[in-house]
């Protein structure tokens, strides 16, 4: 606008007219278009998780050039182990181990075959991590005698505490003493 007392007007086809039926219609149509695609664009955001906010984060930092530790922990997040090892190859980090694991699915080692006292069993849950190679979450079997770690299915001895650990969180998050409510799931 070269001129400030320059007008500016709206022509009259796109003049907004809620007399005119076939406008009405172009805006009941556009309406519902924009409700289809605010469903199908917001939807992905609207049920993110903690995991996947950290998985979006990890491909942030592993494609950047920082510190290779901390990128090596991003590879490791997305279930890129053998990248992690390459950047941090520290044997405390287990990167190595866990990418074996993924990769040469092996017997178990061996240990808690045998009577136990009731309870104890050498047999854990690590940690759940991102197999590449199923495109989904697996969990990091290890060994409390001898380290060996396996990547598979839960055993029903595992599956069995994760349910009383939920009963438990569920029983004190509804306001009963943690005593009371450690009673209860032993019981």
């Amino acid at each position: 606008m070269s001129d400030a007392s320059e007008l500016w007007t709206i022509p009259e086809k796109w003049r907004w007219d809620e007399t005119n039926p076939d406008f009405a219609e172009l805006v009941r149509v556009s309406e519902a278009q924009q409700k289809k695609w605010a469903e199908k664009f917001n939807q992905p955001f609207a049920t993110k998780t903690s995991r996947d906010i950290e998985m979006g984060r990890a491909v942030i930092i592993a494609h950047s050039h920082g510190n290779p530790v901390e990128v090596a922990e991003a590879w490791a997040i997305l279930g890129r182990y053998d990248l992690a090892v390459e950047l941090d190859p520290r044997p405390a980090t287990g990167y190595a181990e866990i990418w074996r694991a993924i990769t040469e699915p092996t017997e178990w080692c061996g240990h808690g075959v045998g009577p136990r006292i009731k309870g104890q069993h050498p047999q854990y849950r690590e940690k759940e991590v991102w197999n590449v190679l199923t495109g989904s979450w697996s969990n990091v079997l290890r060994c409390s005698e001898c380290g060996h770690r396996q990547v598979g299915p839960l055993p029903k001895h595992l599956v069995k505490q994760e349910e009383k650990r939920a009963e438990f969180k569920r029983l004190v998050d509804g306001g009963m003493n943690p005593h009371t409510a450690l009673a209860q799931v032993n019981g």
